[in-house]
């Protein structure tokens, strides 16, 4: 199950859009990767990821996460456009 998040109408505070960030915790491993790269957005939540907050300003932490997750649990979206994990 994917945990919803915020509202994708947020701006980011330099006035570009947000990034939408999503874990599906049901294909979550908990390895923590995401955490220990993320430390700002990420937590473990008993053996589970879960974003700390549901939008972000662009950043390639969070891509960089997003890449490492051993699940690919993590999805980045920018409006309807996915832009993490990167192919």
């Amino acid at each position: 199950m994917t945990e919803p998040v915020a509202d994708p109408a947020e701006a980011a505070a330099d006035g570009t859009a947000a990034w939408r960030v999503t874990v599906d915790r049901g294909a979550c491993l908990g390895s923590g990767i995401c955490a220990a790269l993320a430390p700002g957005l990420f937590a473990l939540d008993g053996e589970r990821s879960r974003p700390l907050r549901g939008t972000t300003e662009p950043d390639e932490t969070v891509l960089d996460a997003a890449d490492s997750c051993p699940a690919a649990a993590i999805t980045v979206a920018e409006g309807t456009e996915v832009v993490g994990p990167r192919p």
